[in-house]
């Protein structure tokens, strides 16, 4: 499920993908200047919704 999602990210060039030719094998990833701007985003989100428990 994880797999599937960052192979979307990395496809919509959201992430970027580093995969080091080691056993065992590892992968890195990275956000893009795409992906970085989703960043503002999720604060704002973040935000709210601890506005919102806040609240409660």
């Amino acid at each position: 499920m994880l797999i599937q999602e960052l192979k979307k990210m990395t496809s919509s060039n959201i992430l970027n993908r580093k995969a080091y030719p080691e056993i065992p094998p590892r992968v890195e990833y990275s956000l893009t200047d795409k992906g970085l701007k989703v960043l503002p985003i999720l604060e704002q989100i973040k935000n709210f919704g601890m506005e919102l428990m806040k609240k409660e």
